[in-house]
């Protein structure tokens, strides 16, 4: 895995709520209310505190980090299914450093996730930071490769994955074989307008949103 993250004082979380305000404000995005605009402030110095040590995000930058990593994530809140009277379960696909779904984590409390990642010591990032977060009740964190969509729980009703190798190959897969399933994936146009024409082949529902938070990234919601 990389090497260290080094470079300048680690931001406190009340330095990285103050800057998810002020870019959300910038990029004319809904505000989250003060409890979720705090845990991600608390996520977001967990992520450059141990990116000291660990590579976890190539951002540097706090500012941008709280645009790229904690915004960009919040873009799919409108996109979720709706709340039911059971809880949803929400897979993620290689999920590194926690982004994008421990936002939507921390924003709904009705989902539970399983976190797939095969790093080990990513793997001991995501588990402090669910620790840390209060999530442990309702996050999973696996160790482990996937091979295939067959090793996805029956019951997922939400995958996520952001720099995933092969959404080309695994998106349209679950749209043809998950139906139940919806996708959520932050992607570039080329990549998503790919993915996007393989799942109409096989009949699913795809819409796309631009992200306001970057230049030619595009959210895809599959199902």
């Amino acid at each position: 895995m990389g090497g260290r993250g080094g470079g300048g004082p680690t931001p406190a979380a009340g330095e990285m709520t103050r800057l998810l305000r002020e870019e959300a404000g910038r990029l004319r995005l809904t505000a989250p209310d003060d409890a979720l605009a705090g845990a991600l402030g608390e996520l977001l110095a967990l992520l450059y505190r141990w990116n000291r040590r660990i590579n976890l995000t190539a951002i540097r930058d706090p500012r941008d980090g709280v645009v790229r990593h904690a915004l960009e994530a919040l873009v799919a809140l409108p996109v979720l299914p709706e709340p039911g009277s059971d809880e949803l379960l929400v897979c993620d696909l290689g999920s590194g450093n926690g982004f994008p779904v421990l936002p939507l984590l921390l924003a709904r409390s009705d989902l539970r996730g399983v976190l797939f990642e095969r790093v080990a010591r990513k793997v001991d990032f995501l588990r402090a930071a669910v620790a840390r977060l209060g999530l442990a009740g309702r996050v999973e964190v696996l160790e482990t490769s996937l091979s295939g969509i067959d090793d996805l729980p029956e019951e997922a009703r939400v995958v996520t994955l952001r720099a995933f190798p092969r959404p080309e190959r695994w998106i349209p897969e679950i749209a043809r074989d998950r139906r139940a399933c919806r996708v959520l994936a932050w992607l570039d146009r080329s990549t998503a307008d790919e993915v996007s024409s393989a799942c109409r082949h096989y009949g699913a529902v795809v819409s796309a949103v631009e992200l306001p938070t970057r230049t030619n990234g595009i959210l895809l919601c599959v199902g």
